[in-house]
C-alpha cells in the first residue's frame, strides 16, 4: 500500500510492520530489503524521521546488506543495496549492485525504471535511458514517474517542448 500511495501514515505502518517482521523472522531477506527501501524513503521524502536513532541511510545500508547476505539471488535485495548506495553518493558500489539487480531479472519493469533513472541521475545517461525505455516497453500502462528521466534528459539537451510534453503526462 505504501508503494502505491506514498503517504507518511502508510510509511509509518509499513516500517513498523517490517521492523516487527525482521524481529520475528531475522532470516527473511525480502523483509530486510523492503525495510531498507523504507529507511531511504524516511530520508528522501521526510516521512517519519526518527531523531532518536542513527542516520536512516546507515540503517538502510545495514538492512540492504543483511538482505543480500541472506539471499544473494534476491533482485529486491540488490536493488535496495544499489539505491542505498545511490542515496549515499557511493556511485561505484551503486553501479555494481544495480548491474547485479538488473541481471537477476532483466524484465522487472519497476526495478529497471528505478535503477535506470538513478543511473541517469548519476550521469550515466547512455546506460540508464535504455533501461527506462525498456521498462516503459515492458509495461505500456506504466506509472507516470517512469517518464521523468526522459523528460529531464530532454530538458538538459534544450529540447523544452519534448520535456514539457512528458512532464504534462506525469501524475
Amino acid at each position: 500500500e505504501h508503494g502505491r500511495t506514498l503517504t507518511p501514515e502508510g510509511h509509518r505502518r509499513a516500517r513498523d510492520c517490517l521492523e516487527g517482521v525482521v524481529e520475528l523472522e531475522p532470516e527473511y531477506a525480502e523483509a530486510w530489503a523492503f525495510l531498507s527501501l523504507l529507511y531511504t524513503t524516511e530520508l528522501s521524502l521526510g516521512f517519519n524521521p526518527r531523531a532518536d536513532l542513527y542516520d536512516p541511510l546507515d540503517r538502510a545500508l545495514e538492512a540492504a546488506q543483511r538482505a543480500v547476505d541472506l539471499d544473494p539471488t534476491s533482485q529486491r535485495a540488490h536493488r535496495a543495496l544499489a539505491s542505498t548506495h545511490f542515496q549515499r553518493h557511493e556511485l561505484g558500489p551503486f553501479f555494481v549492485e544495480a548491474d547485479k539487480a538488473v541481471a537477476l531479472n532483466p524484465n522487472n519493469s519497476p526495478v529497471l525504471a528505478v535503477l535506470g533513472g538513478e543511473m541517469c541521475y548519476a550521469g550515466e545517461w547512455d546506460k540508464g535511458l535504455p533501461l527506462v525505455r525498456k521498462a516503459m516497453a515492458l509495461n505500456p500502462f506504466h506509472p507516470g514517474w517512469y517518464s521523468f528521466p526522459l523528460a529531464w534528459n530532454h530538458y538538459l539537451k534544450g529540447e523544452y517542448e519534448e520535456a514539457l510534453s512528458l512532464i504534462q503526462k506525469l501524475n
